[in-house]
């Protein structure tokens, strides 16, 4: 018990220390990850911000590319003519080349019979393979009813127009690469309502005289080592337009859009300490805004989001560089400090509750020695008492008038056995909770002394109506400590007297086997319920019904017995009976050796 009052106190502390050194850490990684998500979240915004911004760039300059092709088919009356082409090349800083095929995939211009310059010749060769794929050019909605012709690159989900993209997936153009993606550049949500309306009557326009659009979109592709961009449009005849776009120039616009320093999405703070990089297909950065730290990413220059933009850019994207989110310390030190002063004040009342459990064990251990010394003190006149009762009763003569003073003295020894009983129990179990008791086999015959402590308590039973019947089936020597089986019957015969009776024999019946001593004792008394079998070997608990109360005890001497029997290598059980209670004691009662002490 010593032993496990210190372990018990301090799991009173370790354990709510832990409990909240757990809650505390996964709170601290809880808060890690949302500021974490938090974070992606608005990096992520930031960079679709400046996607869309791109996005609109394309869309502003398809519109500019429509408006050029409205205005050659309105000088050529409904054809294309070198001249008008040639001069809108000249003119357009955004068109480097341009290029016309009809229904039949032939090409119109550059004209085949004309002599071609360096530049037609370099890309008529990069776009060999290109131009001599006519599916391409015949991007149709699946669904025509979703949107009208002219806005079928604007609102329409990209998948839904890429027919042409199983035939480039099967076919190999080296060394150009043909990257296929939707039809034209996508409008951003913020698109404005008018710039949707004035889109929606240069359709009705081109409906009507005859310049409408059967389809339109955006092809880039690799051609020496760089990203080219081509939009083209093609009528309900079959004519195809192309505008291979100026590298350099569009580039340029592209970063011209770009902000030079880096703010919030939808607020004016800026993001300090962060950058974002755009990188083009080859990984070369094109372009950098922020305000990151020089050496604060250290040796780790990876960023914390990369973001592939949208097409006809869609091998582009965005790099964000940021060191990142670095440890709370201060929450940490917080709840350090938090940690220590409910230890600090776990201990404390730790400390108060060992300081009380100590007081009142040393109470308890003074009771303990003031009631073991009064057993001793009491031990020597009771065995004179005893002495002198025996003497007196041996003494008296043997007639009538004698009679009564040999009751008296009868009632005498009875009385100071029955309290030598008590104090031998209360002196034993002093010993057992000390750890003290001990067992000393010698060599003897059980049923002597089951016999001696019959023939002790044969006065005190005959007065209760109760007789002992006993049968022995060996009386072989063993090794055998007679006190502690004495003190083990005394316990059951002084229960059978106060609890059964008037319920005629107690039977008790001995034998041996296998190095083991095996004695029932069974009397005719009410018994013992079952619920309570394990209950009473309990130190102090005494059953309660009406034939136990009023009924004096201690109850130790059933705990008592069990712990001796134990100690002897054996046990005391109750077992099942028809009839009262019924114990089995077993001993271990081994076979002295030759020349053993008798």
């Amino acid at each position: 018990m010593k032993t496990r009052t210190p372990i018990l106190l301090a799991s009173l502390i370790i354990v709510p220390l832990i409990l909240l050194a757990w809650f505390g850490v996964r709170l601290q990684s809880n808060q890690q990850e949302l500021l974490k998500l938090q974070l992606g979240a608005l990096i992520e915004a930031q960079l679709s911000d400046v996607n869309a911004q791109m996005v609109q760039h394309f869309a502003r300059l398809q519109n500019a590319l429509d408006q050029q092709i409205d205005d050659l088919y309105r000088s050529g009356n409904f054809t294309f003519h070198s001249q008008a082409i040639d001069l809108l090349i000249k003119q357009s800083p955004q068109i480097a080349r341009v290029f016309v095929i009809n229904a039949e995939g032939k090409r119109l211009y550059p004209m085949p019979d004309s002599e071609l310059t360096v530049d037609e010749q370099r890309f008529l060769a990069q776009t060999r393979e290109l131009l001599a794929t006519p599916n391409l050019f015949n991007y149709k909605p699946k669904d025509p009813t979703l949107v009208t012709p002219s806005l079928v690159t604007q609102s329409a989900a990209p998948e839904q127009y890429l027919r042409s993209e199983p035939l480039v997936a099967q076919k190999t153009i080296p060394p150009q690469k043909i990257m296929l993606r939707a039809p034209a550049a996508s409008y951003s949500a913020d698109i404005a309502q008018a710039d949707i309306a004035e889109e929606q009557m240069v359709v009705a326009e081109r409906s009507q005289t005859g310049f409408d659009t059967a389809a339109s979109g955006w092809i880039a592709w690799y051609a020496d080592t760089r990203l080219h961009h081509i939009y083209w449009r093609r009528n309900n005849a079959g004519t195809v337009i192309g505008f291979a776009l100026n590298g350099a120039r569009l580039t340029a616009d592209l970063i011209t859009n770009l902000p030079t320093s880096l703010t919030q999405v939808q607020t004016d703070a800026p993001l300090h300490n962060a950058e974002i990089r755009l990188i083009n297909s080859g990984g070369e950065q094109i372009y950098a805004w922020g305000q990151l730290a020089e050496g604060v990413l250290g040796d780790n220059n990876k960023p914390l989001k990369i973001f592939p933009l949208s097409h006809p850019l869609g091998s582009w994207r965005l790099e964000y560089f940021a060191p990142g989110l670095s440890a709370p310390g201060a929450n940490w030190i917080s709840m350090a400090l938090l940690i220590a002063i409910t230890m600090l004040g776990l201990s404390v009342i730790a400390w108060l509750i060992y300081r009380e459990y100590q007081r009142d064990m040393r109470l308890a251990q003074q009771r303990v020695n003031f009631v073991n010394q009064v057993s001793h003190e009491l031990k020597t006149p009771l065995t004179n008492v005893r002495m002198y009762a025996e003497m007196l009763e041996q003494s008296l003569p043997d007639d009538p008038e004698a009679e009564r003073a040999q009751r008296y003295v009868g009632v005498i020894s009875n009385e100071s056995q029955r309290l030598s009983r008590l104090i031998e129990n209360v002196l034993s179990f002093s010993r057992l909770g000390r750890g003290n008791h001990t067992i000393t086999p010698i060599r003897g015959i059980v049923a002597d002394c089951v016999e001696t402590v019959i023939e002790n308590f044969a006065p005190m039973l005959l007065q209760r109506g109760l007789k002992v019947a006993f049968t022995a089936e060996d009386r072989t020597p063993v090794l055998i400590d007679c006190g502690a089986l004495e003190q083990i019957l005394n316990n059951l015969l002084s229960n059978c007297e106060k609890y059964a009776a008037n319920s005629g024999d107690i039977r008790i019946h001995s034998w041996i086997d296998a190095g083991m001593t095996y004695l029932r004792v069974t009397d005719n008394g009410p018994g013992i319920p079952k619920a309570d079998w394990h209950k009473v070997f309990t130190p102090f608990y005494r059953c309660s019904n009406q034939l136990t109360d009023g009924v004096t005890g201690t109850g130790i001497g059933l705990g008592l017995a069990r712990e001796i029997a134990r100690s002897h290598g054996g046990d005391l059980v109750i077992e099942a009976s028809d009839q009262g209670a019924s114990f089995l004691i077993s001993l271990r009662t081994d076979i002295p050796p030759q020349g053993a002490q008798q």
